[in-house]
């Protein structure tokens, strides 16, 4: 009777293997990306994407996060943020109503909080981006002019309860975390000052004939010039920490034609874009942008339907379709994956 149950136990513990190992693997469509991922269809659709935060075709507003090793790093959510509706536009945990009004939220426990309103001679079809940035919610317009308001925190930090807006700088093409790309393709790193209850921009240069910049989670930037080539920034917390020297070019790698988005540190790639051929890459340089002399790896991905890419986090990259639907790539295993390494590279590319 025991030798029964010992084969039953063991029949048990195989079949329960065998199933998790096929659930990796469940349809063609995966053995597309990786044979060590998942890969499956989320139950929203994505007019804007952004760490984490989402737009759906109805002006609804979710929210998604890749889980930790509790919940086997699955992907939580989405989750409906109750009272966004109508949004227009949205950022990491902010949104534009269609109203003009500017809200942020907490999630847990989820409380949304109205932060600002944009002024009657600012049309809600004039903003093209809002940022959050430390203290800052970032406004920008389709004629370079960028505006802030406090976030919720900094607000209650200095008993401010004003929903108006501040001017800051004209002239600006993209904001990100620390840095600005104005339009004539110059980059600054910039910080932020208050004199007597005033804002103070100060910009530091750091190179020009950009065209593309790109601030991912965990405060990474990339930069694109218009030959093709990738720059790293650093998190510019480290900039003004140890004086770190700028830009640092990433070598051994494609010129790119375009960049997706960026997030470092990650376990499967640290930025995805297109390179000259319209292939989509996958890029892997290691801590920091600047360690990574001899250490740039990257890898061409076969994924067809694609209309924006975003890695949320260490293991999970969303894939927006061309129709707005939403699928989730989940790196099981991404330390397997089969990258290029400098190694295998002609050094004199």
């Amino acid at each position: 009777m025991k030798g029964s149950r010992r084969i039953i136990l063991l029949l048990g513990i195989i079949l329960t293997v065998t199933f998790r190992i096929n659930s990796i693997t469940v349809s063609c469509e995966e053995s597309e990306i990786d044979k060590y991922s998942s890969y499956r269809l989320l139950s929203i659709t994505a007019k804007q994407f952004c760490n984490g935060t989402v737009l759906d075709n109805d002006g609804k507003v979710w929210y998604v996060r890749g889980g930790g090793m509790a919940v086997g790093y699955c992907l939580e959510g989405p989750d409906e943020i109750p009272g966004m509706v109508n949004a227009v536009l949205i950022g990491d945990k902010i949104s534009l109503l269609s109203n003009g009004t500017i809200w942020s939220w907490n999630v847990y426990p989820m409380v949304e909080h109205q932060l600002g309103v944009l002024p009657d001679n600012l049309a809600v079809s004039d903003i093209v981006k809002i940022f959050n940035y430390d203290d800052y919610i970032f406004i920008l317009d389709n004629k370079g002019v960028l505006y802030y308001i406090y976030s919720y925190d900094k607000k209650i930090e200095m008993g401010c309860n004003s929903f108006g807006i501040t001017k800051l700088l004209e002239n600006v093409k993209d904001i990100g975390y620390g840095y600005m790309l104005d339009n004539n393709g110059k980059v600054y790193w910039f910080d932020i000052t208050n004199e007597n209850n005033k804002e103070t921009i100060k910009l530091n240069f750091v190179m020009d004939n950009v065209k593309q910049l790109v601030s991912g989670e965990y405060y990474s930037s990339l930069c694109l010039n218009n030959s093709g080539e990738v720059f790293g920034l650093n998190n510019i917390k480290d900039i003004k920490k140890d004086n770190l020297s700028l830009p640092v070019k990433l070598t051994y790698i494609p010129l790119m034609r375009m960049l997706f988005d960026t997030c470092n540190p990650s376990i499967i790639f640290d930025s995805v874009g297109e390179d000259m051929d319209g292939n989509l890459v996958g890029l892997r340089f290691g801590s920091y942008p600047i360690e990574t002399e001899n250490r740039i790896e990257y890898k061409k991905l076969i994924i067809y339907d694609y209309r924006d890419i975003f890695i949320l986090n260490s293991r999970h990259v969303i894939i927006v379709r061309n129709d707005n639907t939403v699928k989730d790539w989940f790196a099981c295993f991404p330390n397997e994956f089969d990258f290029i390494s400098p190694e295998n590279l002609d050094k004199q590319k």
